[in-house]
């Protein structure tokens, strides 16, 4: 369910579901309607998509912001959007506090720890803040804890051509050395 802290990830499974359950035409073609779908059809598929999302994939806490709406594509991908993806300063100072805050913790998954950080890149993308791989790589490198300090000195020497590491590289060698860890 959308809460309100998951919208990235709400967004990319609700249009996946939405796909999956053959609603995805209303987001597809908004008001639009195919030709091949008569007009009442198209406005009956608007209302199932809406009372779909609505019902059964937003937070009760967020619900009345949202119970108004019969359109689908006006629903998902302008009023939600529009709540969640606004790309003002202080929703880019939030990302980027989470992303300095945001620390592995020994002992725990590497995988969930990488997880969480693509998750608060991905922000960044959405809201329109221009970084680079190599920044990414450097964010991630910094949020492990002092215990990685060797295997971040000798990623720091390695790299083609005096190219640094990509992020992918960087992610599939820190679950490879998470895995050989005891």
């Amino acid at each position: 369910k959308l809460t309100g802290s998951n919208y990235l990830v709400w967004k990319s499974k609700m249009r996946d579901m939405l796909v999956c359950k053959d609603l995805w035409p209303p987001m597809q073609f908004g008001d639009k309607r195919p030709d091949k779908i008569d007009a009442s059809t198209w406005e009956v598929l608007h209302l199932k998509v809406a009372a779909y999302v609505r019902c059964f994939n937003i937070d009760m806490s967020l619900y009345n912001n949202f119970n108004e709406e019969n359109k689908a594509d006006v629903l998902n991908w302008e009023k939600i959007r529009v709540m969640f993806e606004n790309k003002n300063i202080v929703n880019r100072v939030s990302v980027f506090r989470k992303i300095m805050r945001l620390r592995y913790q020994d002992g725990s998954s590497m995988a969930e720890h990488i997880n969480a950080f693509h998750g608060l890149m991905n922000q960044t993308t959405t809201l329109e803040v221009p970084l680079v791989d190599e920044v990414f790589t450097l964010l991630l490198l910094g949020s492990l804890s002092d215990s990685w300090e060797t295997l971040v000195v000798t990623l720091g020497n390695v790299g083609s051509e005096g190219k640094p590491l990509s992020l992918e590289q960087v992610k599939s060698i820190l679950i490879n050395e998470e895995a050989q860890r005891p």
